[in-house]
């Protein structure tokens, strides 16, 4: 599969779904779940903190997912790309992961990595987007995240993400 197929198959699944949100803002955030689209759309969480990002004044949200054959994106040299507007990671100033478990800590890696992004935190600079995770696994195992992430939001994210993107957006 190639770039254009790449695309053409975001195109597809978008052009299919309900409740695509789109909005200009100065905060861009690729919210990534690191499962396959399949598995992350099914989350409610995932679709909960999409919507409350849209409802930030100063954010907006692209969703990005584990590829379905990260081989593919790497042998056609392929980065993991947004859904809304087929954007690299790397574009972004922020990159927030959604996780719920111990095991989805490998897409995490293999998403960074297909982007080009150093895995550990200490190998980041300035110049790299800054990464938060939340979800399930940051309540109950933040630890394990520490080498990988910048930040880590614990508790309820719908309220606590309203914090991030005000210090983020500088509001």
């Amino acid at each position: 599969m190639n770039s254009w197929e790449i695309k053409n198959r975001i195109r597809k699944r978008i052009a299919e779904e309900d409740g695509v949100l789109r909005k200009v803002a100065p905060l861009g955030v690729a919210l990534c779940h690191p499962a396959t689209y399949e598995v992350a759309m099914s989350s409610l969480g995932f679709q909960a903190i999409y919507q409350e990002i849209h409802k930030h004044l100063e954010a907006t949200a692209e969703r990005a997912f584990l590829p379905d054959n990260p081989e593919e994106y790497r042998r056609n040299r392929v980065p993991v790309l947004t859904y809304e507007n087929e954007r690299p990671l790397s574009d972004f100033s922020v990159i927030a992961f959604s996780i719920a478990y111990e095991m989805e800590i490998t897409g995490i890696f293999e998403m960074l990595d297909l982007c080009g992004i150093s895995l550990l935190r200490e190998e980041r600079t300035a110049r790299h987007p800054f990464i938060i995770a939340g979800g399930p696994l940051t309540i109950s195992n933040p630890e394990i995240l520490f080498p990988f992430v910048d930040g880590i939001i614990i508790g309820e994210g719908e309220e606590r993400i309203h914090q991030f993107l005000d210090i983020t957006a500088g509001t």
